[in-house]
């Protein structure tokens, strides 16, 4: 029996289970008037499943030639041996051996993304392929899994990616950071910029100054990747990963002594896409924040810290002059200001990020606040941006 008829007949028999269950239930409740009602609808429940199965219609030749053919480019990338010659009535046979090529992780990329496209004609094959890549049609989201399944077979945790934050590790691509538009065009135009994966937050290109800004300390690569950045200083290896540190990550807050100024989202982004833009000197601002700020040229910290205080971000500081530091944190104009002494600016600094601006010294509390009435203004102010973000989105592919 294939897996496909296993499921199916498994999910039958539990809902049999809850049927008698409840049979038995309506027995004690009602008698025998209860047992007839509901005999009456398990009957029609029995007679829809018999047509969905009766209806599931066979594979279609131009069907079993596509997947035919996939099953033949697998063997032949993978080298796992040789083609067999699988009739059109033996379709069940070739998409189980398929099946199994996809259970090995196996299936290179461009079948990988055909297969995610494919709509079988006819009623489509008797039995669902187990695809591990059913979504990936793009190479970067198609190597972020098979690098999960890695990880869970070389290592046997999640520790990859996922399961970190579950053991009090914080990590930059987690969905709370993916469901915001203007940090995820951050970190997909910029911070993995230039390399081809641009969809995700979940892997970054290993130049330094780019995971820096967003306050990355370290990263997990593949040892074998991780030979690439012999830059980089090892901090431990492990079955196959290196975790490499990052230096002079953005942890107290960068105090860049340069602004530039952009007049759209992706002029933002195009300057910071300059060789020439080092975060730690220079901050893109947005011209409408230009009054804000004032001069062109800063004065550097002394010095910063950023603490985590509760459900607030702290920011403390010190110069000899008009300052502005960047927080590692993604900007919203629903965070509000809690100034101890003379107040500052709350700034969107180089595209996604927190920016404070402050005369000789600072001490603020920023709290993320939003809700209804007056409170949804920030919400508003930050949806005010979306039809920019789209521009940059289509303009920097």
């Amino acid at each position: 029996m294939s897996a496909a008829w296993q499921f199916y007949t498994s999910t039958l028999l539990v809902y049999l289970g809850v049927d008698v269950m409840a049979c038995w239930g309506l027995n004690l409740q009602f008698g025998v008037a209860g047992v007839i009602n509901f005999a009456f609808i398990i009957f029609q429940a029995a007679g829809a499943y018999t047509a969905a199965v009766l209806t599931l219609g066979r594979m279609t030749p131009t069907d079993f030639q596509r997947v035919r053919s996939w099953y033949g480019r697998t063997l032949r990338a993978t080298g796992m041996g040789s083609p067999v010659s699988f009739r059109y009535g033996r379709s069940r046979e070739l998409i189980e051996a398929f099946d199994e090529l996809a259970r090995a992780d196996a299936v290179p990329t461009d079948v990988a993304a055909e297969v995610s496209i494919w709509r079988p004609g006819g009623g489509g094959p008797p039995m669902v392929v187990r695809f591990p890549l059913a979504f990936a049609r793009w190479d970067e989201v198609a190597a972020i899994v098979r690098a999960r399944d890695r990880n869970f077979r070389m290592t046997g945790n999640g520790m990859l990616q996922r399961a970190l934050p579950m053991q009090g590790v914080p990590v930059a691509s987690s969905y709370e950071n993916a469901l915001d538009y203007l940090y995820y065009l951050f970190w997909t135009r910029y911070v993995n910029w230039p390399s081809t994966a641009h969809r995700s937050i979940n892997v970054t290109s290993l130049e330094v100054l780019a995971p820096a800004l967003v306050g990355i300390r370290y990263v997990i690569v593949e040892a074998a990747r991780g030979l690439e950045a012999t830059w980089l200083p090892t901090v431990l290896e492990w079955r196959g990963y290196r975790v490499l540190e990052i230096p002079g990550s953005n942890t107290a807050g960068f105090a860049p002594e340069r602004v530039m100024f952009g007049r759209s989202v992706a002029e933002e982004l195009l300057l910071m896409r300059r060789p020439t833009f080092n975060p730690r000197r220079v901050v893109v601002l947005s011209e409408v924040d230009r009054d804000q700020v004032g001069i062109a040229r800063l004065v550097p910290a002394r010095w910063s810290r950023i603490r985590i205080v509760g459900q607030s971000l702290r920011l403390e500081a010190a110069s000899k002059g008009r300052t502005l530091v960047v927080l590692p944190f993604k900007f919203s104009r629903c965070w509000q200001p809690d100034w101890r002494g003379r107040p500052g600016h709350v700034l969107r600094a180089d595209v996604g990020l927190i920016g404070v601006a402050f005369d000789d010294s600072t001490d603020v509390s920023l709290v993320w606040s939003a809700g209804y009435g007056r409170l949804q203004d920030c919400l508003h102010s930050d949806a005010a941006l979306v039809p920019a973000a789209r521009v940059a989105a289509e303009e920097l592919p």
